[in-house]
């Protein structure tokens, strides 16, 4: 292996043993790449519901950087071994996850934000109005019912069956008495009603729109810069600046 690779030209012949990235990663097809390592270590990877790391793995040495110069780090961890061990690998993992770990959490929450994309004013106002009301009625009242009864005399007369002319059967002057007298009723009524009702009313309030800065036109089109922007193509470029060199050979990727 060439001992003196970082003074010399990478496209020349002299720097024909200078490895790339696949080499180092060797199994990097079978769960040894990067991504699975930033797995292994725990990293609170924000991706990790969205997408396996096996998969990033392939799409980075496969289709990216696999053809890429390794950095002198990993030059220096290989010494005189033709591939990384699993050591080095959680080693790389934990350096890049120590430099780029907070600001992909942030990335990742600006990829995955739901937003309305022509309003860029969102306001909402809550208030709580509490009402409270009381009402007591008191009342009272008497009354007397008399009811008189007075003297007097009922006569009837009760003829029998078949208008019998004779006296048998026949009932004359029956007479029903009645005392005067009178009837007194008295009473009092009391009552006292208290009542207290409350209620609480909630006022909301809602306002969005454009605030008129930016024309509707001018948000759209920058909605559209933004879904061309892929958040995976800022990680290889990160985990690039780690494991590779910032130039290669395009003949060897």
């Amino acid at each position: 292996m060439n001992r003196y690779w970082p003074f010399v030209n990478p496209f020349d012949e002299a720097a024909s043993d200078v490895p790339l990235l696949r080499e180092a990663f060797v199994d990097w097809k079978i769960g040894y790449g990067i991504f699975d390592a930033l797995e292994f270590i725990g990293a609170d990877l924000p991706w990790k519901n969205s997408v396996e790391s096996t998969i990033l793995d392939i799409e980075y040495f496969g289709n990216r950087s696999g053809g890429k110069f390794v950095a002198p780090v990993i030059m220096n961890l290989l010494g005189d071994e033709a591939e990384l061990a699993e050591s080095d690998r959680v080693l790389l993992a934990r350096i890049i996850w120590a430099k780029f770990g907070e600001p992909w959490k942030h990335l990742w929450d600006t990829n995955v934000v739901a937003y309305n994309p022509i309003h860029n004013y969102n306001m909402t106002d809550r208030r709580e109005l509490a009402k409270g009301e009381s009402e007591t009625k008191v009342g009272q009242g008497s009354s007397v019912d008399t009811t008189e009864h007075g003297r007097g005399t009922e006569s009837k007369d009760y003829v029998a069956g078949l208008n019998n002319t004779d006296n048998v059967g026949k009932f004359a002057n029956r007479t029903v008495s009645q005392d005067s007298g009178e009837t007194v009723v008295n009473g009092t009524d009391n009552r006292k009603d208290d009542s207290v009702r409350a209620s609480n009313e909630v006022e909301t309030t809602v306002r969005s729109g454009n605030i008129g800065v930016t024309t509707t036109q001018q948000m759209l089109t920058a909605e559209r810069e933004l879904w061309m922007w892929n958040f995976f193509d800022q990680v290889y470029k990160d985990i690039d600046s780690v494991l590779a060199l910032p130039f290669y050979d395009p003949c060897r990727i």
